[in-house]
């Protein structure tokens, strides 16, 4: 029987094949439907288990990914060999103040979001960490906390930060305020366990670079090989250079390389000052002149303290504002430094000993040596008296006097007079002990005589009167010299 229905309806009582032209609602089927035909393709899942996720394949394939699943907690993904990169993640979205283009990661529980992104115009990746719910919340960034290290172009990073470059590596800390301070901080602990700590830092608001340590307890060391090459002393500026790095001044400086302590050189490279030194040398300072020549040397040795000049010429010369002195040790009477020989402004004088019965504290004993050239007063026949030396009330010694025109004019005559000059309180004797008069080829010294002044002011000197011939250009002038005992202190009028 066949049965043609057109339209739509229901049938019942029909057992052999119906034909049906239109549409055919049914509410259930009986059967497996094996044999129905022209059905449209149908979806094939390959290789599904539980919690696998499903990936699209060709045509209606799916397939259950078991490197890949969500059992509603977590997402597990296990990438195949030799795949470089499992996760790929791109955004066309311009980098925005949030710069988490890439992902946003967070933990609702701790409120914190580790965002990565990136920076506009090829500025390169981001990582920053924020509060969950207000970005504008910076929170830490904590790498490695549970131990290991961390390498910057470095596979095996042997210490807890290890950067390698082949050519020059830079560890850069940067403060861009005003007034910014930039600090590298290394916090160690003592076998106290106290904290110590060395900081090197641009401290702005002391305009001053600095190497900090965190408190005097220790010395501050500079160091080649672990070995302490500069000591700066923790509670001082003492500071030792080589050697043992001992704290004997607040520079102490031990030689360890030659038998040089210390140089000094000028900005042209020149010596300017050098100290050398040893167990079998003694000390030497040299000194050196604006060529960087040397000129003087100060030294000891086991047996003397000495100051010379190098042998190469030079002249050796003492300098004092006012006086120059020696003196010697002496452990006769109290011991200590006595003054032996002095050059003043007008002359020298040698101190009186202190040895046997004598005693180095009457002014007297001092014997004086000066010497001036003084031209003679008035005029040619005049015979002015001419102040030459205060002696003081008393004195004993030898006056030499030698009258010649212009000081130095010896052939046109001179008159040479030695005198031996006593005094005591205003009563004296100057006696002609040798005179030697000669007019040579000048036209001639008439008269000279050596005579006291016990008044006015001041008192108590030598004057001379002299007379010559007239006509002459220049006047002469009277080169004398005393050797003896004042009773004090004498000088040059």
């Amino acid at each position: 029987m066949s049965v043609q229905i057109k339209g739509v309806g229901t049938i019942g009582g029909i057992d052999e094949g119906l034909n049906i032209t239109g549409i055919v609602t049914a509410t259930s089927f009986v059967g497996s439907g094996a044999n129905l035909t022209s059905l449209p393709s149908q979806l094939t899942l390959a290789n599904n288990a539980d919690n696998r996720v499903i990936t699209g394949g060709s045509g209606t394939n799916l397939n259950g990914e078991a490197n890949l699943t969500w059992d509603g907690d977590s997402l597990d993904l296990t990438a195949g060999t030799g795949n470089q990169f499992p996760i790929q993640i791109r955004n066309d979205f311009t980098p925005n103040s949030q710069r988490a283009d890439y992902a946003s990661l967070l933990n609702a529980t701790s409120n914190n979001t580790l965002r990565l992104g990136s920076i506009n115009s090829n500025g390169g990746a981001t990582i920053q960490v924020t509060r969950g719910n207000d970005s504008a919340q910076k929170h830490n960034l904590i790498l490695q906390p549970d131990g290991g290290n961390i390498g910057i172009n470095q596979l095996s990073p042997t210490t807890k930060l290890q950067i390698t470059d082949t050519s020059a590596t830079i560890l850069r800390t940067e403060a861009t305020a005003n007034d910014g301070d930039a600090l590298i901080q290394a916090l160690g602990k003592d076998s106290s366990g106290n904290d110590r700590m060395i900081q090197m830092r641009t401290d702005a608001g002391a305009d001053q670079y600095r190497i900090i340590s965190s408190d005097t307890s220790y010395n501050l060391a500079l160091c080649t090989g672990n070995a302490p090459r500069v000591l700066i002393a923790g509670n001082s500026a003492a500071t030792s250079i080589g050697g043992s790095n001992t704290f004997n001044a607040m520079l102490t400086v031990q030689g360890d390389i030659s038998g040089e302590l210390l140089r000094l050189k000028a900005t042209e490279n020149t010596n300017r000052l050098m100290v050398s030194g040893s167990n079998t040398n003694g000390v030497e300072v040299n000194l050196y002149d604006d060529a960087g020549a040397q000129k003087g040397i100060m030294g000891v040795s086991s047996s003397e303290c000495f100051v010379t000049a190098p042998a190469s010429g030079e002249p050796l010369t003492l300098k004092g504002y006012s006086e120059v002195r020696t003196q010697n040790y002496h452990t006769n009477g109290s011991a200590g430094y006595l003054e032996r020989w002095k050059v003043y402004q007008h002359g020298t004088s040698l101190q009186p000993t202190r040895h046997g019965d004598s005693v180095e504290t009457k002014s007297g004993g001092r014997y004086y040596v000066l010497s001036g050239a003084t031209p003679l007063d008035g005029s040619y026949n005049a015979g002015t008296m001419t102040p030459l030396m205060r002696c003081g009330h008393s004195f004993n010694g030898t006056m030499t006097l030698w009258m010649a025109f212009n000081g130095d004019n010896f052939h046109r005559g001179t008159r040479q007079m030695i005198y031996h000059c006593q005094g005591t309180y205003g009563y004296v004797g100057l006696h002609i002990k040798s005179q030697f008069n000669h007019n040579a080829l000048g036209a001639g010294l008439n008269s000279l005589a050596l005579h006291y002044q016990n008044s006015g002011s001041p008192n108590y000197y030598l004057q001379v009167n002299g007379t010559w011939a007239s006509g002459q250009s220049d006047v002469p002038y009277i080169l004398w010299s005393w050797t003896g005992h004042c009773s004090e202190y004498p000088y040059a009028l």
